[in-house]
């Protein structure tokens, strides 16, 4: 593996208005030896064109297969299991790839033969771009991250193509905590002291999404994964579950946005 395919896949559904940051910032990395996996479920705003046109330009670097219908997770799965990389990964449409991060996390796997997983960290940004914070690949402990969820950022976290048909694949909803858990539980879980990617805050995002009964959701299934694999009943997911259903129940959904940010202030991580 002098120098291995990575694969990146990425699942879209109606993502034009972020799709050219995003394409550039992965086909002009430094490392060259990428592949992009672009998974469709029936894009209507001219997302298909605009990736027909990078893939005339770059034929060999830029995949698309279509999936009408098909959730995050799913896209994920067909494009995982259609990808050709030795290594990895998955990112979303409106997220960003940090310059020099694919020849990083390439340099990983070619010194480390034995590693199969690796993370790092990545700035969570709004829908201008403006850096909110920076989430920091920290030492790693399986009952602290089945508590939190917080020790992976799933898009910056690349693995060799046995790890997911080893552990089972990312369930149809598109719950990539549990993937990371059961990958958490078969193999060591390396890190790199460094930023590989930028994840949106977009208020209609799948997977971290601003508006209350979205988040309302997410939270409640990150919840019940937790307690599915052993998160403690009084958790900071518990205590985050709870409150937004207690939230909801008084019908103080006005005042969430507040809530969040005091209590994300308390626990030292404060913004969006």
């Amino acid at each position: 593996m002098a120098e291995p395919l990575v694969s990146i896949v990425t699942p879209v559904l109606n993502g034009r208005k972020y799709l050219e940051e995003y394409v550039r910032s992965v086909l002009e990395q430094s490392y060259r030896h990428i592949e992009q996996v672009f998974v469709d479920g029936g894009s209507t705003d001219g997302t298909l064109e605009t990736l027909r046109a990078y893939q005339a330009s770059d034929p060999h670097r830029i995949r698309i297969i279509s999936e009408p219908g098909s959730g995050p997770g799913q896209a994920w799965i067909t494009g995982i299991k259609a990808a050709g990389g030795d290594i990895l990964g998955c990112l979303g449409v409106d997220d960003v790839c940090e310059p020099g991060a694919i020849e990083a996390v390439a340099e990983f796997f070619r010194a480390n033969p034995q590693a199969s997983f690796v993370h790092a960290g990545a700035y969570f940004i709004d829908e201008g771009g403006a850096i909110v914070r920076r989430h920091e690949a920290l030492p790693f402990r399986l009952q602290d991250f089945v508590d939190t969820s917080l020790q992976i950022a799933t898009i910056s976290a690349f693995y060799r193509r046995a790890v997911p048909e080893s552990v089972g694949w990312l369930e149809t909803e598109g719950d990539d905590f549990e993937l990371m858990i059961l990958i958490a539980r078969h193999y060591e879980m390396h890190s790199l002291p460094r930023v590989l990617s930028r994840l949106r805050l977009r208020k209609d995002s799948a997977f971290n999404p601003l508006d209350f009964d979205q988040r309302r959701k997410v939270y409640r299934q990150t919840y019940r994964v937790s307690r599915r694999y052993g998160g403690s009943f009084g958790s900071p997911l518990a205590i985050r579950y709870f409150a937004t259903e207690a939230i909801a129940w008084l019908g103080l959904r006005r005042f969430f946005p507040a809530i969040r940010v005091a209590y994300r202030t308390l626990r030292g991580r404060p913004g969006a």
